[in-house]
């Protein structure tokens, strides 16, 4: 009987603190926020939801992606986008920034690929006399495969909820195809030649993300 109770009250213990321990994973479906709502006040539409699974210092993301966006580009361009894409990402936890219930608030940096298949129309209007009221739409489409440098940060904002921020840098694997003027954005990657002259088309994009997440495990 007293070996009994001493293996009871060693296994009551040895639960007791298994269920004191951290969760080390966590799975959540995020929103993309910024260019969402910075779109909309645009008349554009950008929907990206996103599923992301955290282990151990890890997190692999995988995102999906519909754009439909306009701009006026150039002075005589007004420029629509319109496509999809997708892409999957694996970034490591370098600087923990709280504690949290499964760890996963923190600094991250990683690596990812995609690939975004997209139409862009622009409309050029050149009015008066002298060029008799020009007017035309020239039309291209792309798929645009790209490898992807990521820099985030997550932060716990309630025990369901998670706030994330990050940049990106993308480089572009393949030619475009830019029979008509030069490609202004790729959906999932980010703005064309940020860097440099619009004109003069390279192969590096760059975009920021601001996400909000529910964690639905």
């Amino acid at each position: 009987m007293t070996r009994f109770l001493t293996a009871l009250c060693v296994l009551i213990s040895t639960l007791n603190v298994s269920g004191q321990q951290k969760r080390q994973y966590a799975k959540s479906i995020n929103i993309e926020v910024l260019k969402a709502i910075a779109w909309m006040a645009d008349n554009s539409l950008y929907i990206a939801p996103e599923m992301s699974f955290y282990s151990k210092n890890w997190l692999f993301e995988a995102r999906f992606g519909w754009t439909a966006i306009k701009d006026h580009v150039y002075r005589e361009l007004d420029y629509e986008n319109r496509g999809w894409f997708t892409s999957v990402n694996a970034v490591y936890k370098i600087l923990p920034i709280k504690e949290s219930e499964d760890g996963i608030s923190g600094i991250y940096t990683g690596i990812g690929i995609g690939v975004s298949d997209y139409e862009e129309e622009g409309e050029i209007l050149f009015p008066g006399d002298y060029f008799n009221d020009f007017e035309a739409t020239l039309k291209q489409k792309n798929t645009s495969f790209f490898f992807q440098w990521n820099a985030q940060l997550k932060a716990d904002i309630s025990r369901k909820w998670i706030l994330g921020g990050g940049l990106h840098l993308s480089i572009i694997l393949n030619e475009y195809n830019q029979p008509e003027f030069p490609v202004y954005y790729v959906p999932g990657s980010g703005i064309v030649n940020i860097f440099g002259n619009r004109g003069d088309n390279e192969i590096a994009t760059a975009g920021m993300t601001i996400t909000v997440g529910y964690k639905i495990i």
